[in-house]
């Protein structure tokens, strides 16, 4: 059975050879080890930004995108991983512009659509620190919108060729998944504005979300047409706390746009997963029931998500990806306890099928390496059906 199979029939709620497994993303400290080389992967910053906008400055992003690729495929066949997140990428236009040591600009800073971002060697994180809607509010957020409007939501502007190359390399063995999601701005700079949008001008709202999911929809469509077997939606709707919006307003924005999002993937015959961290008792009902997802990826245990009482309420029809603990457990803790975790989640979720199990976020650069070839040792080792 190869990983491709092995994730369907997990998905279908049956019990393939072994429990599946994989990440949606590995960050480039970790595969580095794991590779023995410098690896250009994951959603760390000195990769996403620091490297792409140096590369970008170069006119190598072609070979920025092509060694990125060559990366994923790698960690794939060496950890023997069951599922990998591939994502087009945009048509380069330029290098942004360098405002001091780890800090960029992109856009005009004369216009109406400039932003800037910075790399945190300490965190590596990347992420935007200020943007021209910070500065202009509602009237600017307003104009973003009619600029939006005034263009048609198209993915002309988007290169597959990586894609491509991996769906030739890995396509028949390897569960691939693409990326598309209702995205309402969480990690924006300008978030507040929107949050603002939300309480003052609720038909501006409607009317920017609607943008977003018409491009969402012809994104699912054009991706489906490359081999992905199913789409993850990335952005995260929740902290530690609860959901970081209200569940009046989720319910108001988020949900139907996703509803139509998930079927616009099953018309397609893709699966949805929806990622989010984070504590979403207060929404489950929306985005575990009604919502129609197919998977719920991250369960953070840190936000007091318990993976066994979601098995018990909702493993008949949710497939379950998670949640061996990313912070503390992989980042701090020891092999041994990483594997004495991995085995009660195998033992106590992957009965039946509907569970894959991943970290519970992502393989970030604090994951110490043998930590996490302890999880995946564990789940080669033990994870084999019938679960004993």
């Amino acid at each position: 059975m190869n990983s491709k199979e092995r994730m369907k029939i997990a998905f279908s709620h049956h019990e393939p050879d072994r429990v599946p497994t994989g990440e949606i993303e590995i960050d480039e400290p970790v595969a580095s080890k794991i590779l023995g080389h410098e690896a250009w992967v994951g959603y760390g910053g000195h990769h996403r930004g620091k490297r792409a906008n140096e590369m970008a400055r170069l006119g190598r992003m072609d070979e920025y995108y092509t060694r990125e690729a060559e990366d994923k495929v790698a960690l794939v066949r060496k950890l023997g991983l069951d599922f990998l997140p591939i994502l087009p990428h945009g048509k380069t236009i330029g290098a942004p512009e360098s405002l001091g040591e780890n800090i960029w600009r992109y856009g005009d800073p004369k216009g109406d659509n400039w932003s800037i971002w910075q790399y945190q060697p300490q965190s590596d994180m990347y992420s935007e620190i200020d943007s021209a809607l910070v500065h202009s509010g509602l009237a600017g957020f307003e104009r973003m919108v009619e600029r939006m409007e005034a263009s048609t939501p198209d993915v002309a502007g988007l290169d597959f060729t990586q894609v491509d190359w991996i769906v030739k390399e890995i396509g028949s063995e390897v569960f691939l998944v693409g990326n598309v999601d209702v995205y309402f701005g969480m990690h924006m700079a300008a978030v507040s504005v929107l949050f603002e949008a939300v309480a003052l001008r609720p038909d501006l709202m409607d009317r920017y979300l609607d943008w977003q999911i018409a491009f969402a929809l012809k994104f699912v469509e054009a991706q489906s047409k490359h081999g992905i077997d199913a789409v993850l939606g990335g952005e995260d709707w929740a902290g530690k706390n609860g959901p970081m919006i209200s569940p009046k307003h989720f319910r108001r924005y988020i949900l139907p746009r996703l509803q139509k999002l998930v079927q616009k993937c099953h018309d397609l015959g893709l699966l949805y997963i929806k990622h989010t961290d984070g504590n979403i008792t207060r929404i489950e009902q929306e985005l575990l029931v009604e919502s129609g997802i197919d998977a719920y990826q991250a369960i953070e245990p840190v936000a007091g998500m318990d993976i066994s009482d979601l098995k018990r309420r909702f493993g008949h029809k949710l497939t379950l990806m998670g949640n061996v603990d990313c912070g503390y457990l992989l980042g701090d803790g020891t092999p041994q306890e990483v594997e004495k975790e991995t085995r009660r989640l195998i033992t106590e979720i992957a009965p039946g099928g509907g569970f894959v199990l991943t970290s519970s976020n992502s393989i970030h650069s604090g994951v110490k390496v043998e930590n996490y070839l302890a999880m995946l040792e564990t789940v080669h080792k033990y994870g084999r059906y019938p679960i004993v």
